[in-house]
């Protein structure tokens, strides 16, 4: 994958998660709606909890990107500890991503950096992930 497309499927996914959650509505019963009122609910998704019954690493993250979106960073933090920074993250991509695709200049520039500055953000964010999820699995089962 060329750096070009890469550019492009970094905007189009940090683009429509930002998007989403501003679109999107978490219900009083922490369900996913298309609408306020929560009668066009979206499925769970998440296999690892639908056959485990158990959180996983980035159990909450849809919910907590949607609170986000709508400004609410207690619900965010309630449904992921880690999704405010993901998020950030997802919405600095956006005008970078841009950036890189419209300015040849800025791709050169970041050329060398931008792959490992990627490489070592995702590392960092997964490691936070299954930090969180430890913390809540000494909380709810082992501790």
């Amino acid at each position: 994958m060329t750096a070009n497309h890469a550019d492009w499927l970094g905007l189009a996914l940090c683009t429509g998660a930002v998007a989403l959650s501003a679109i999107l509505h978490v219900t009083d019963d922490d369900a996913v709606a298309l609408d306020a009122r929560g009668t066009r609910r979206v499925p769970d998704l998440c296999l690892f909890h639908r056959f485990t019954g158990m959180r996983c690493p980035s159990c909450g993250m849809g919910r907590a990107f949607i609170a986000l979106g709508h400004l609410d960073l207690a619900a965010a933090w309630r449904h992921n500890r880690v999704a405010p920074l993901l998020y950030l993250f997802a919405l600095l991509q956006i005008p970078h991503r841009a950036l890189r695709i419209a300015s040849p200049a800025w791709r050169r520039r970041t050329a060398r950096a931008d792959p490992l500055v990627t490489f070592w953000t995702l590392m960092a964010i997964i490691a936070l992930l299954l930090a969180n999820w430890g913390i809540w699995l000494w909380g709810h089962v082992g501790g």
